[in-house]
């Protein structure tokens, strides 16, 4: 049997679901599989792009189309060193709906995240590795101090 035919009678592979998500920074990331992974580099011709695992310590990189459909696992290497973590998904989608509130809002960033919290019913998996709520408000208070300074200086600029 020759390798074509080897691989013609393989069973086929089953393409992944992929979510997206943001990360922290605001960039765009794919959910695979419980999986997080971050955009590492798109080829010439703006054909593929190629994402790795977000834990640097796994080697686990992807090709997808423009659109982010699953094309491949890249290398020999299709299976991660580590194991997924499902609330992660559900933190940064928490973190980044805090954000957005955050910008908008002139309300205290802890009441933005009780509300946040209380509003997508998180599960007890993400409220046990969940910061505590008053430490959330602390994480983000050099985030609204730059909005305060830059509506400051817009009104200033309208008067």
């Amino acid at each position: 049997m020759t390798t074509d035919e080897v691989s013609k009678s393989a069973v086929p592979v089953v393409k992944p679901i992929i979510a997206t998500t943001t990360s922290n920074k605001g960039k765009s990331m794919l959910v695979v599989d419980g999986y997080h992974f971050q955009l590492k580099d798109v080829n010439s011709k703006k054909t593929t792009k190629f994402w790795r695992c977000a834990n640097r310590t796994c080697g686990v990189i992807i090709h997808t189309t423009p659109t982010d459909e699953f094309i491949r696992f890249s290398g020999r290497m299709a299976v991660h060193n580590h194991m997924p973590n499902p609330a992660e998904r559900d933190i940064r989608d928490l973190r980044e709906s805090m954000r957005k509130r955050a910008e908008i809002e002139l309300i205290p960033l802890q009441q933005i995240a009780e509300d946040e919290i209380r509003h997508q019913l998180v599960t007890g998996e993400v409220l046990a590795v969940l910061p505590n709520i008053t430490n959330i408000g602390m994480l983000n208070i050099r985030f609204n101090t730059r909005l305060l300074l830059l509506l400051i200086c817009v009104g200033r600029s309208l008067e």
